[in-house]
This record gives structure tokens, C-alpha cells and sequence, in this order.
């Protein structure tokens, strides 16, 4: 790797091994100083070990993570969903990562505002409070009042956001290769597929064009659900900087947990738990950071989503999988399940079967055997655990899935801890909703086909007037392929042959007999030697063809 001396790669890498030295991370790295012959050792004197030594090491590589800045926290939040790839004590760890970060001030915010939009802020809104609402790892909002009254909030991302991401990226990418060179069962964990996919995400989430267009559609879903709303996006005022969208004057998910009013708290539950069981089911589209403070509750108690820079598409066969997965677990048909997960692609062909089932059966027993105890997200991170185990490769979307429905379940029963999570989830798998997605599936197949019809319809006439003009010029080509016909194309063979021979001896013909009738040249008896030559030629050459013809009886 080359080093960048003006964006301060060197010193960013020295900070970050610094920190892996003060956490007792240092041997992970080994080599790098002697690799680029700088002496990291002297600019990193002054790290001294950490008094945090006592921790387990996830809670150290937690705190590590912390330390060093936003991009690693959200790194480490990305990492805690794969269940499927890390032990639990890892996954529980760096789920306690929280996104938040200092706010940058209202100078450089309005810096961006006026940059981004090419006007001063006071010339579009009436109001802008330099004090923002919220500040996170990538931006911060402010609440601000549009020309005309109408109450909004800002969204801004935070200055050289992007250069961070970039360098942080190319530094762990850096990283990784000592870190797998070292630990060897790290290679196991595919470390530069997750950093991928990792700024894949970030950089989806920093642009906060793909947020305005999420939520957007998220909100046509929901279009006609009265218990689900989501803000307008005002996309006059929004670029890949700044976001704005309406205010929502409502109450926040994680204050309505601590009040004791029973009774809105159960219609709360209900209505989190069914928005975002339809999200996964009927829509294929599902908010993958469904935390607390992204859901506010309105006067009404409809459920109002927020934040929509994580988000994920289901396609409907990974939605039909899943249901099937699901029902398998429920009512505990474990071979059932170890069908549908070879069905996925899920289960390895050198899995022992047997033992899974096993292993599955102690899940099952522990997890779902009694609905009024169900756990349905700790259940499924255990079976990714399992998978873990047997090198079962899970896809993305199923972790991501599972960890975002663990945040709702935790969610919904602190607001009503009698809730029957596994009845609500069985709806959703019964045959008449099954029947629903497969009507569904098939009304959008015939759209697609209609589509696809209409398209080839309105390619005609170009077409059609292409072949006349062909027909006008006699410029059509045709092509034809025939199979087991070698007979008549040796009889095709023989006619051609034919009649190019008979053609040349009717050439001769007339050729001599035009000669004939000059009398010119060299005379033999009175005629043209020429003439003589060439007419017996004639005479050869058909008395052949006759005796050919003769030989095979016929044409």
C-alpha cells in the first residue's frame, strides 16, 4: 500500500495501532512497522496500556472501536449482525455500540446549507435552530421553519465525512492483511468481503439522496395503512448533503417505554410488531435500524419511522424461503427444516445432519416449544450460531434480518412483555396469507408480462416498415437449418453439378458454332480448327454426362 503523507495516512494508521497496542489487540498487527520501516514504536510512546486489561476481549475490542471514531463504530455495528460468522459474546459486545458523536457547529452547518443549495439559508427558511435536535456519526439535524411557516427538519452531513470513510476504509483493507496473516482462522471470516460490504453501506448511507428515495418508497407501502406514517421528503431543498423533510410532532418510542400507560403500550406493541412483519412479508422491504430512537409515536399512537439511511429489498423467493424456514422451526419440524435450509443453499454438503437436528432440537426445546415463552430473535441468532459452527454460509440479508427483528422484539415487549410474538409471526405463515403472497407474486409476474408485451407492441411498427424496405430492395436474408437430410443434399450436390456442366457444354456449342461461321484461322477441310476442337470437345463431354445419367437410371 502506498501511503498518502498529505491525508495523513501514516498518522491515522499510527493512532489506530496505538489503540490496538493499549487494549492488548498489538500482536493482531505484528509486522506493519518492520513492512513500511517507519518507527511507529516512537510515535506511539505515549499510549500506555489500558487499566480495561481485566475485560473480556469482546468488551475490549468494543472500547477499541469506540476509541477509534465513528467510521469504526458503525464498522463494529455492521459486524454485530452476523451472528453467523462471530461468537456471541462478540455479536453481544458490539451491539452496545451506540451512534453518536459531538455536534460540529452551526457555522460549518450553515457553511454546507448555503453551499449545497446556492442560497443563503435566511433567504429559504424563516427559522433555523443552531442548536441541533440530534448528532450522529455521519450528520445532525436541525429544526427549521420554511418561508411561509411550515415547520421542517434539516438534515447535514457532518464536514469531510467522505474523506474519513475513505481513509478509514483504506486503512482497515491495509489492516486486515496483518490481521489474517497473524490469526490465521481469521481467514474463515472473509474479513475483505465484510470490509466491502461495509463501504458498499456507508456510502449509501452518507448520500443522502438513497435515504430521501428509501423513504419515499417506504412511504407509498404505507400509503394506505392509517397506523403507519412517514414524513415527506422535500426534495426542492434536498441534495447528497442535505436532507429535509417534514416535522413530526410526536413522542419518542424510548420515553413511551418508561411511562406506565398500559393500555397505549399494547396498541403501540401491536402495531410496531405488525408494520414491520408486513415490511418483511408483503412488501419485501424492511427498515434495518429500527431502534427505539428511530420511531416516534404520533397523538393517535400511529407508528412514525425515521432514519431511513438503512434499509433492505427481500426479493420474493429469499420472503418464500424464509416463511418456510420459519413455519419449520415453529412447530418444530426440524427435518422440515434442515430441507428448506439445503433448498437455500444454506446447508453445506458435508454437514452431518443427524447432530444438526440435534443441536436444533435443544433451540427448540429452549425457544419455542412454550409460545408464552418464545424468544424468536434469540432463537434464530442461536441457530446462526450453529451455522457458524458448521460453516454454513447464511447470506447477508438473513443476519441483517435477524438482528434488526431482535432490536423490534426487545422493543415490543418492554412495551407489553404478555405479547405473542410467535402467533403474530404464524399469521403471517398461515396458508391464506401464503396464498396472498403467492397472488400476489402472480398478479406482479402478469404485470411484468404485460409490460414486457406492451414493450414488443411498440416495437412493431419500426419493424414492420424495416421489412418492407427489405421486401422494396429484395435485401431479405433467410437462414434455415436442416438435420438428417444428407441424401438430398447429395442429391442437390449432383444436380448443381449438372447443370453447370451443361451450361459450359451449351457455351462450347454456340462458342464453336459462331467460329464455324467465319471461316477464319487455321482451316482444316475448309474449317476453323478452332471451331472443329471445340465441337468435339462438346461431343466428349456430353456423351459423358449421357453415360452418367445412364449408369444412375435417370435424374
Amino acid at each position: 500500500m502506498i501511503f498518502d503523507r498529505e491525508r495523513g495516512d501514516i498518522h491515522r494508521l499510527s493512532h489506530i495501532i496505538g489503540v490496538l497496542m493499549k487494549y492488548e489487540f498489538g500482536p493482531w498487527v505484528d509486522g506493519i512497522s518492520k513492512e513500511h520501516r517507519f518507527s511507529l514504536l516512537k510515535k506511539l510512546s505515549w499510549y500506555k496500556q489500558s487499566r480495561a486489561l481485566n475485560l473480556s476481549k469482546a468488551a475490549r475490542l468494543r472500547m477499541t472501536f469506540e476509541e477509534l471514531g465513528p467510521i469504526f463504530v458503525k464498522f463494529g455495528q455492521m459486524l454485530s449482525t452476523r451472528a453467523d460468522i462471530f461468537k456471541r459474546e462478540y455479536v453481544e459486545e458490539l451491539s452496545k455500540l451506540q451512534d453518536s458523536a459531538p455536534a460540529f457547529s452551526w457555522e460549518e452547518a450553515e457553511g454546507i446549507i448555503k453551499t449545497e443549495l446556492g442560497r443563503e439559508p435566511p433567504e429559504l427558511f424563516e427559522l433555523i435552530e443552531k442548536t441541533p435536535l440530534a448528532s450522529a456519526s455521519l450528520g445532525q439535524v436541525h429544526e427549521a421553519v420554511l418561508k411561509g411557516g411550515r415547520r421542517v427538519v434539516i438534515k447535514v452531513q457532518r464536514p469531510d465525512i467522505i474523506r474519513e470513510i475513505e481513509q478509514d476504509i483504506r486503512l482497515m483493507r491495509y489492516l486486515s492483511v496483518f490481521l489474517v496473516r497473524n490469526n490465521p482462522d481469521w481467514e474463515s471470516y472473509n474479513l475483505p468481503g465484510l470490509i466491502d460490504e461495509f463501504d458498499r453501506s456507508i456510502h449509501r448511507e452518507v448520500d443522502y439522496r438513497f435515504e430521501g428515495r428509501y423513504a419515499d418508497k417506504f412511504r407509498k407501502i404505507f400509503e394506505n395503512d392509517k397506523t403507519v406514517y412517514v414524513p415527506r421528503i422535500l426534495w426542492e431543498y434536498s441534495t447528497e448533503k442535505i436532507l429535509v423533510m417534514e416535522y413530526v410532532d410526536g413522542v419518542n418510542l424510548k420515553y413511551l417505554i418508561t411511562e406506565c400507560k398500559k393500555r397505549r403500550n399494547r396498541i403501540v406493541a401491536e402495531r410496531i410488531m405488525n408494520s414491520y412483519l408486513k415490511q418483511i412479508f408483503e412488501h419485501q422491504f424492511f427498515h434495518a435500524d429500527p431502534h427505539p430512537s428511530n420511531i416516534f409515536v404520533l397523538p393517535d399512537n400511529t407508528i412514525c419511522y425515521l432514519d431511513f439511511g438503512m434499509m433492505k429489498h427481500l426479493g420474493r423467493d429469499f420472503t418464500k424461503q424464509l416463511s418456510s424456514i420459519l413455519m419449520s422451526i415453529f412447530i418444530g419440524d426440524l427435518q422440515g427444516l434442515v430441507e428448506n435450509l439445503q433448498t437455500a443453499n444454506i446447508l453445506g454438503p458435508n454437514v452431518d445432519k443427524e447432530r444438526l437436528i440435534r443441536e436444533l432440537e435443544d433451540v427448540y426445546t429452549l425457544y419455542y416449544e412454550s409460545p408464552s415463552q418464545a424468544k424468536i430473535g434469540q432463537g434464530l441468532e442461536r441457530i446462526l450460531e450453529i451455522f457458524a459452527k458448521y460453516r454454513m454460509r447464511v447470506p447477508e440479508d438473513y443476519a441483517m434480518l435477524i438482528r434488526s427483528f431482535i432490536v423490534v422484539e426487545g422493543t415490543v415487549k418492554q412495551l407489553n412483555p404478555k405479547i405473542d410474538m410467535v402467533e403474530h409471526v404464524k399469521e403471517y405463515l398461515s396458508p391464506t396469507k401464503e396464498l396472498k403472497f403467492v397472488n400476489i407474486k402472480k398478479i406482479t409476474d402478469f404485470k411484468d408480462n404485460l409490460v414486457r408485451i406492451a414493450e414488443t407492441m411498440g416495437g412493431l411498427p419500426d419493424a414492420i416498415s424495416k421489412f418492407s424496405k427489405s421486401l422494396a430492395t429484395a435485401s431479405i436474408t433467410v437462414d434455415f437449418k436442416h438435420q438428417s437430410l444428407e441424401e438430398l443434399s447429395k442429391n442437390l450436390d449432383r444436380i448443381s453439378n449438372r447443370i453447370s456442366a451443361s451450361i459450359l457444354l451449351a457455351a462450347i456449342l454456340v462458342g464453336s458454332s459462331l467460329i464455324m461461321t467465319t471461316g477464319q484461322g487455321p482451316l482444316f477441310f475448309d474449317f476453323p480448327v478452332v471451331g472443329i476442337v471445340g465441337f468435339t470437345f462438346a461431343l466428349i463431354l456430353g456423351s459423358w454426362m449421357v453415360v452418367r445419367i445412364i449408369r444412375r437410371a435417370g435424374i
